[in-house]
């Protein structure tokens, strides 16, 4: 008479680079998978970086915006939606040293409550010191 309850699982989403040190110029590319194991529902993706400043720099259709934009919206997820691990930019590393987030989340369509938690993949883009490098 003992049955498991089954939590009922919304759409979920993750992200990631392929390293987490990079040098000003380094390719960067990063991933995104997502999936949804309860009910069919319609979200908006967010995809952005947050720089060492605190600003957010999102993807947008149309290319990068400061502040907070989707990258896709009314996106319809069915019931067993299964997506990536996808590439979904490549780029050079920015010039600019310190630390960085990649964020990916989802929302409810024309909003800004995210779905679950957003998923955050740390970086550092460091600054070869060459007066420690000797010439052989």
């Amino acid at each position: 008479y003992h049955y498991p309850v089954a939590l009922d699982q919304g759409p979920t989403i993750g992200c990631s680079l392929n390293s987490s040190e990079f040098s000003p110029g380094d390719l960067l590319i990063g991933y995104i998978v997502a999936h949804n194991q309860g009910p069919e529902t319609s979200v908006d993706a967010y995809i952005a970086f947050v720089l060492p400043d605190g600003q957010i720099a999102s993807i947008t259709a149309g290319g990068i915006a400061i502040g907070i934009y989707p990258w896709m919206t009314n996106v319809s997820l069915p019931r067993g939606f299964d997506f990536g691990p996808s590439e979904v930019f490549r780029t050079t590393a920015p010039q600019n040293p310190g630390d960085y987030l990649f964020a990916a989340a989802l929302a409810e369509p024309g909003s800004i409550e995210f779905i679950g938690e957003p998923s955050l993949c740390a970086f550092t883009i460091q600054v070869c010191d060459t007066s420690e490098v000797q010439p052989s």
